[in-house]
């Protein structure tokens, strides 16, 4: 499925995060609105709205020094309803200066501009469509031929082109949203076609160019099936997925209730509480056919009763999702419930319980394995703003399926969480917190704080993946890594009008030392990651648009078993990552990239690293609405690695390629794309046509694709 999922960055698992929209200069009846976002954790940031389409890529935020802002022009006298969107997440402004239901119990935020170019009273609002339904869809289809460029196991680097694969991906998804009736809310998504293979029309040593164009051919018979399947038109065959019915959520709204039911690939309905997302809106209900949820939240009427009490001062609202989804096959039962308060509109609180039980009807409440209590605080003070959270989690033991009465330990649907101890010696294995504070104090904003996650520490209803598409690890970016302690800092000034600097320091080290569960070799390990940054706007001294930002991490451990090994050598401090971009003008984008670190994040590795790439990125917008994009890799082989004629691993690589939209109103994007022993590029999928990067560098290992080219043409359809 087509995964939106939020991530936070590995730097700062949870710090402050603000929002805010004001007037510009008005010019030719059109007014400037500037959006800003404040959230030095994120990776990428987007403005999406009516006025795009809700277009997560089509107007991507500028990040200066983790403030992220963007320019928009709209009619004076008119109206915009957006959304951000962070590192795959929808995110409400809570500051809007008017808002909207969007439909499934979050808000849109609304800004109105008057005539002259204010912020003005939102426009009288139109009756709504009692009934509407509207259609999405988001759909891909490419090619991919693959050459390798060296032999197998490294014996010669010749450059010279074999055949590896070739084929046809399909990917599409119909979406369904809108009141089916004037108080029942739907969403279906219909998958229709999943394949991303790449080798149906050829793969060395398994299928023929000829027996490859042959299913191909005949797919045309029964196209759906074959995009499914992607390697027979055999009907008989059910080794792919063929279409289904992906996401089904519907329910009953009303101003006391709302209760929505949901099944198989349906998301939750998410929470957040102060620096965590307790519950996150893209964990299905499960992916076997028996997963689903039936959510009871308090509605705008039900939740006044205490704010009309109490004259305004505090504002509560409460919710109940009893569901089969405590794990993601959607077998085991479970609940979730929270309260929150608000109080005087710069408090809030909140309380949250999770449950895991049974995974049979038999034992649904035989097995208690999970209980999650999670508290959150948020306050402002002035110019200060502290959250907080706290998690503890008792475990029991579960009853083995295969044989009957037989007790097992409790394995929780996390990878980086094995079976529990149900009564663990040391209490702190079950707990978690977050503590932060952030002030703005002009030209200041600072961020303090600390973490702490235990050897067990675990929150039921948060993803801990490792596709690429799913922003991995939400889990452990908002905990931290098991048995870990952080304290962490990020300090950011505008110097000057044009001039901004910050950084962002963390120490990290063993929470408990015990040897079984420390997480760095040795228990009294502290690892330092330390980060300057800068941005420096250039548009007064070129009279055009213009900037150059930049950064760079420096790590450093301290204990000899944990230091870098890099080749034959091992070092206590390395310079990890760094990034240069320069825009000179709108359309023109130039990066260089730094990785000597690819394993650096959330999870240690001590592996050995053999290379360190530097990488040149550039963009460029040129006529006919084209976007050019070309790239080159150097990688850098450390003390001790095989010569690159052995290794079979180039030294070098480049790659190009470009992308159009050739139909604004369906959304519609052709691209294409060819690499040689280096591929900058995302894969297949909703990123496909653009770079793939954290930062400024590639978001992938270094020697990924290092012996071979590939050439992508596809179509991106997302109306």
């Amino acid at each position: 499925m087509k995964k939106i999922l939020a991530a936070y960055s590995a730097l700062l698992a949870a710090s402050a995060a603000a929002a805010d929209v004001r007037a510009g200069n008005v010019q030719d009846g059109t007014a400037e609105l500037i959006f800003s976002y404040e959230n030095p954790e994120a990776e990428k940031v987007s403005l999406v709205g009516d006025f795009n389409g809700w277009n997560m890529e089509a107007d991507a935020m500028e990040n200066d020094g983790g403030t992220w802002t963007l320019s928009l022009r709209i009619p004076a006298g008119s109206s915009v309803t957006y959304k951000f969107v962070a590192d795959g997440n929808w995110i409400s402004d809570p500051n809007a200066p008017d808002s909207s239901d969007d439909g499934f119990g979050g808000k849109n935020g609304v800004v109105t501009v008057t005539a002259d170019g204010k912020i003005g009273k939102p426009l009288p609002k139109a009756k709504p469509r009692e009934q509407h339904v509207e259609f999405h869809t988001w759909t891909n289809i490419g090619f991919q031929n693959c050459w390798t460029t060296a032999k197998n196991g490294g014996e010669e680097y010749s450059g010279d082109f074999s055949e590896d694969s070739a084929g046809l991906g399909f990917k599409s998804y119909w979406k369904f949203t809108g009141n089916a009736t004037p108080s029942v809310p739907i969403f279906l998504e219909l998958a229709t076609a999943e394949n991303e293979s790449f080798s149906n029309i050829y793969e060395k040593g398994s299928l023929s160019w000829g027996d490859g164009f042959r299913d191909f051919a005949l797919g045309l018979f029964s196209p759906i099936s074959y995009a499914n399947d992607g390697t027979s038109a055999d009907l008989d065959d059910d080794d792919g997925d063929l279409s289904y019915l992906g996401h089904l959520k519907f329910g009953i709204s009303s101003p006391y209730v709302k209760y929505t039911m949901g099944w198989k690939y349906a998301g939750l309905p998410g929470h957040t509480s102060a620096n965590w997302t307790t519950v996150d809106p893209e964990w299905e209900a499960g992916y076997e056919a028996t997963g689903g949820f039936g959510h009871l939240e308090t509605g705008e009427k039900l939740g006044s009763i205490i704010a009309d009490a109490t004259g305004g001062a505090v504002k509560v609202t409460a919710a109940l999702s009893l569901n089969r989804s405590a794990d993601r096959k959607g077998r085991r039962f479970g609940l979730y419930s929270w309260i929150s308060a608000d109080i005087l509109g710069k408090h809030s609180v909140d309380f949250q319980y999770n449950g895991a039980y049974g995974d049979t009807n038999e034992r649904a409440f035989d097995d208690i394995v999970e209980a999650d209590l999670i508290a959150g605080y948020k306050g402002a003070f002035g110019p200060l703003t502290v959250k907080a959270n706290a998690l503890a989690n008792f475990y029991g033991n579960s009853k083995s399926t295969g044989e009957s009465g037989k007790v097992v330990r409790y394995d929780p649907d996390s990878p980086d969480v094995g079976g529990v101890e149900w009564n663990p010696d040391n209490k702190l294995d079950n707990l978690a917190a977050n503590a932060n504070a952030s002030l703005d104090w002009a030209p200041f904003r600072i961020v303090m704080g600390g973490r702490f996650r235990g050897y067990q520490a675990h929150m039921l209803y948060v993803k801990e993946g490792y596709q690429e598409e799913e922003q991995e690890n939400q889990l452990s970016r908002q905990l931290g890594p098991v048995n870990t302690q952080r304290y962490f800092a990020d300090i950011g000034c505008s110097v000057s009008d044009a001039l901004s600097l910050g950084i962002a320091p963390y120490m990290q080290m063993n929470l408990t030392k015990d040897e079984g569960h420390s997480f760095y070799k040795d228990t009294g390990n502290i690892e330092f990651v330390v980060r300057p940054r800068f941005f420096y706007d250039l548009s007064k001294t070129l009279g055009r648009k213009s900037s150059v930002d930049g950064y760079i991490e420096g790590s450093f451990m301290s204990a000899d078993d944990d230091r870098y090994a890099r080749g034959n050598e091992s070092r206590s401090a390395i310079i990890s990552e760094a990034g240069l971009r320069f825009i000179p003008r709108s359309g023109i984008t130039l990066m260089y990239g730094f990785n000597g670190n690819p394993t650096h994040g959330v999870y240690y590795d001590a592996k050995v690293q053999d290379y360190a790439l530097h990488s040149l990125l550039a963009s460029l917008d040129v006529p006919l609405g084209i976007t050019v994009m070309a790239g080159a890799g150097i990688r850098q082989a450390y003390s001790g690695v095989g010569d690159f004629s052995e290794t079979g691993i180039s030294p070098w690589g480049f790659a190009f390629g470009a992308r159009k939209v050739i139909d604004r109103t369906w959304n519609v994007t052709l691209h294409g794309e060819f690499s040689y022993n280096f591929d900058p590029f995302a894969g297949f999928g909703s990123m496909s046509g653009k770079f793939f990067l954290r930062d400024y560098v590639l978001d992938r290992d270094n020697d990924w694709a290092a012996n071979l080219a590939k050439l992508r043409i596809g179509v991106n359809i997302d109306f």
